[in-house]
């Protein structure tokens, strides 16, 4: 019952929204993308840019007045309001959270998935992961090192 009022929440919510998406025919997460969208019931309009020049130009300007550089590029491109550029597939949740903001403002700017779980108020979950390597480094340092010495030791009989 929950999700059934979320779902039409996100519709209501969805149907003051402005969603373009550029995409690749045969690109699977511009597929991931659309399906998500239309299984939530969000509107949007499509523009191929493989094949379609003039979308493919449309997105290049947009590209260049976000000053996206080309290493940033790529499909799926969503622009939301005409404001908000998302690059790249994000998860379902994530589109949950972005739509769920959007209902008073979209926030302006160009986001991916690197930067986005921040705007949507996640945590960075990139010290832990430090530690950890970190640990396993010098976990295998002593190992290497204790082996070392037995080796050494052995030698040494």
């Amino acid at each position: 019952m929950k999700k059934f009022l979320f779902m039409i929440l996100l519709a209501f919510t969805a149907s003051s929204l402005n969603i373009t998406i550029y995409y690749g025919d045969g690109c699977p997460h511009c597929e991931t993308t659309m399906n998500y969208l239309n299984k939530i019931k969000i509107n949007y309009t499509s523009k191929e840019v493989y094949k379609n020049v003039e979308n493919l130009n449309e997105l290049l300007k947009l590209y260049s007045e976000q000053n996206v550089s080309i290493n940033e590029q790529g499909v799926p491109t969503t622009i939301i309001n005409e404001n908000c550029m998302i690059i790249g597939e994000i998860s379902g949740e994530r589109w949950n959270k972005l739509i769920d903001l959007c209902k008073n403002e979209c926030p302006r700017g160009v986001y991916t998935n690197k930067n986005i779980g921040e705007l949507l108020g996640e945590e960075n979950n990139n010290y832990l992961l430090y530690v950890i390597a970190t640990m396993i480094i010098i976990a295998g340092y002593f190992t290497l090192f204790n082996q070392k010495k037995i080796v050494d030791k052995n030698i040494n009989a």
